[in-house]
């Protein structure tokens, strides 16, 4: 029987249903093969099916076989006093490719829906209203599906200042997990974690309490290998939590000394790919790019390669700062990092997307090539604009939490 064409052939011949029903092993073996849309309509097909589908056991070897596909960057410019549009980078339109349709971007701002941070296809939004009280909701929504639900509020909501963090790996399990970080005296920096389970539905306090180095940014988190990790914006150690375990540990310092690095540079990028940790620092001094990669092991940072920006601006020259204000800039650039891609079989191939005035280009690190990837929305003479940047993934029904 043809892979492709076996849903069709089973919802025209009852006979063929019945004898697949009654062979577990043989519907099991076809259902797994089904593409998500097909599996999507063989819960139509019958009850059996759909008891099937819809088991847990059966979901998550699914998802092992088909998990979900990354398919482009959520951006969301950042100007004084202007209110853009979210923009929807597709990752066929990286690859030259084609176009695939993207996750309804209209589904985010009719809802108001303002995104803080993304996990492989799931978003952690809030939603404010202004009334006779200020009101600040939670949500965690995939815009492939549509689909919301309402974090509940909690005490600590109230009283202290907090930031939440998503943390969700369909390759781990279905349900997803939001880490809140409550700062509890802001002077000392005294922090308190609490974890809200998708399953229960419940806010659950950790009891340690622990002190937060200086400057650190709860508000920018990445999840990558079941760890929760945050930075501070220089050379100071982060910090990684491991949501099965409940265990915080501190993050290894950049090696600033090895590769020239100044004192205080600037993270520029804070991301992961293939598993991997990526950390990319610049500073005013320096005129290129330096992208680090964690080591599995979590031992130390590795030094990978850098960008040269001079060079890209001779390419593009619409990034090189001119004046502002009537005053001559200096010789850096307007150049931002948007994610840096690590290649799945070559560890020394990666693609970096970038932003420049009115433009994303990318930039090959192997074959030193860059190219221009597409216009954005927001024009060359809105200097200064940079990107939150979120993933966006390609959910069916069948392997979405929501």
């Amino acid at each position: 029987m043809k892979k492709a064409a076996s849903i069709c052939t089973i919802s025209a011949d009852s006979t063929l249903i019945e004898a697949i029903i009654g062979n577990q092993d043989l519907a099991d073996e076809i259902l797994l093969s089904l593409s998500p849309k097909s599996l999507v309509k063989s819960k139509c097909i019958s009850k059996k099916f759909l008891s099937m589908i819809s088991n847990p056991y059966f979901e998550r070897r699914y998802s092992l076989l088909h998990p979900p596909s990354f398919s482009g960057l959520f951006l969301v410019p950042t100007i004084i006093g202007y209110n853009p549009e979210i923009e929807y980078l597709s990752l066929g339109q990286y690859d030259h490719d084609h176009h695939p349709n993207g996750p309804l971007i209209s589904f985010l701002t009719t809802q108001g829906f303002k995104i803080l941070q993304s996990c492989n296809g799931l978003l952690l939004c809030s939603r404010n209203y202004f009334g006779k009280q200020h009101i600040t909701t939670y949500h965690v929504c995939n815009p492939t599906t549509r689909q919301y639900v309402d974090l509940p509020r909690n005490t600590f909501m109230k009283v202290y200042h907090f930031e939440l963090s998503l943390a969700y790996d369909p390759l781990r399990s279905r349900s997803y997990n939001v880490i809140c970080v409550q700062i509890l005296d802001e002077h000392q920096g005294l922090c308190q974690i609490s974890i809200y389970e998708s399953i229960t539905g419940l806010w659950m306090p950790h009891n340690e309490l622990f002190v937060a180095p200086e400057g650190i940014d709860f508000g920018h988190a990445v999840y990558c290998n079941g760890n929760i990790h945050w930075i501070k914006g220089s050379k100071s150690k982060g910090l990684f939590f491991n949501i099965d375990t409940k265990c915080l540990k501190s993050l290894p310092e950049l090696p600033t000394k090895e590769h020239d690095l100044p004192h205080q540079c600037i993270y520029e990028h804070f991301g992961h790919s293939q598993g991997f940790l990526q950390y990319v620092v610049t500073s005013p001094s320096l005129r290129h790019f330096e992208i680090f990669e964690m080591n599995k092991d979590y031992s130390r940072w590795l030094f990978k390669f850098r960008i040269d920006l001079g060079a890209l601006a001779r390419k593009f020259p619409s990034m090189a700062r001119r004046s502002l204000g009537g005053y001559i800039m200096d010789s850096s650039y307007e150049c931002d990092v948007l994610s840096v891609f690590r290649g799945q079989n070559n560890n020394s191939h990666y693609k970096v997307l970038l932003s420049i005035p009115g433009e994303v280009i990318a930039y090959n690190h192997k074959m030193k090539t860059s190219w221009k990837v597409c216009d954005l929305k927001v024009r060359a003479q809105e200097r200064r604009v940079w990107y939150r940047v979120y993933s966006a993934y390609e959910y069916y029904e069948t392997i979405s939490p929501l």
